[in-house]
Order: structure tokens, then C-alpha cells, then sequence
């Protein structure tokens, strides 16, 4: 079945303003970084503050326009049965196309992650997915202060490449622990 204009129109405003949030939240990392150097004044302080605040509310409100969209989506259940029954007869096609995918546990990590899907992220998982980016903006303005401009390209590399582990790493660890107590980061 298809999606009624209403719905679409609320995911797409949801997704802009998830988008504009990431976005706005990259630019106060930047400038964070950059401005570090310097030394923040006190209006500069005010301005990043803002800033957060703004990346923030578009955050908030975009995942609550996709959530709302989801919920008014899931009130049609033949829908949404027809969608999940068309997705589990693909997913069966397409393992039986590929028998590797079945056997092989690397094989099947880099199918999870190809086809990771930030729709099906519950709030658990969108504070997890907010925080493993501040985690990473945080771990680049480090690297910023530390170095200060006078960097080797390949020592650029080096670096970018353990940035992009331990980030990695801590989404893995964050979630292996929320799913130790229990919390669950997809939609049911």
C-alpha cells in the first residue's frame, strides 16, 4: 500500500531537521576546535551555546516528526504486515542467492552493517548514534588542540584511522552494554 502524502511529508520534514541538526552540531565542532585554539571569549561562549541549543532542538523535533509519522504509518497494520511479509521474502531470496552469507560470520557483519538502517533506531538508539557523534567530535577536537595545523599527511591518515576504531569501538561497547541491562536500541 501507499504511503499518504501526510506521512511522507512528515518524514521529510523529520529527516531535513535530523539532518540540519547533524549538520549545525558538525559546525559547532568545528568551530569548537578551531576556536579552542585561540581561546574561547566570552561571546564566542554564548554563540556555541546557542549553536548546541539550535542542533539540539532540530535533533529533538525531527526524530519526533519521524516518529509520529511511523506511528500514523503502523495504524494501518495490513500495510505494514504486507511491507514487513514483501521484506522477509526478500531478505529469504537474497540469502538463498548467496549461500556465503549464511555461513559466514564476516560476510554477515558486513551485510548487517551495509544495510544498517537509522529509521529502526528507537530514542535509546538515537542518544547512542548523538553520543558516539559528540564522542567523535570530541576525540577530533583533541587531536585539533594537540597538533595545532603542524601534521604530517601520513601521520593524517594514521590518526583518522584510529579515530574511526575508537568511535566505532565505543558504539559497540555502549551497545553491548545498554544490551547487558536489558535496553533494546531498535523499534520493536
Amino acid at each position: 500500500m501507499e504511503r499518504s502524502t501526510a506521512i511522507k511529508f512528515r518524514y521529510a520534514i523529520g529527516i531535513t531537521l535530523v539532518s540540519f541538526g547533524i549538520v549545525t552540531l558538525v559546525i559547532l565542532a568545528v568551530g569548537l576546535t578551531t576556536l579552542t585554539n585561540q581561546g574561547l571569549k566570552p561571546e564566542e561562549w554564548i554563540a556555541m551555546a546557542i549553536l548546541a541549543s539550535i542542533g539540539t532542538l532540530l535533533l529533538t523535533f525531527g526524530i519526533r516528526q519521524v516518529r509520529i509519522a511511523e506511528r500514523s504509518e503502523s495504524n494501518s497494520t495490513e500495510a505494514t504486515n504486507d511491507h514487513f511479509k514483501t521484506l522477509q521474502n526478500r531478505f529469504v531470496e537474497d540469502l538463498s542467492k548467496h549461500p556465503t552469507i549464511r555461513s559466514s560470520t564476516h560476510a554477515s557483519l558486513q551485510h548487517r552493517f551495509a544495510n544498517f538502517d537509522l529509521g529502526r533506531l528507537n530514542l535509546w538508539g538515537w542518544l547512542l548514534f548523538l553520543a558516539t557523534l559528540t564522542f567523535l567530535g570530541l576525540e577530533i577536537a583533541v587531536v585539533v588542540t594537540l597538533f595545532a595545523g603542524n601534521i604530517d599527511r601520513r601521520l593524517m591518515h594514521g590518526i583518522g584511522l584510529v579515530l574511526l576504531i575508537t568511535t566505532v569501538g565505543f558504539f559497540a561497547a555502549a551497545k553491548s552494554l545498554l544490551a547487558a541491562v536489558g535496553i533494546s536500541i531498535w523499534l520493536d
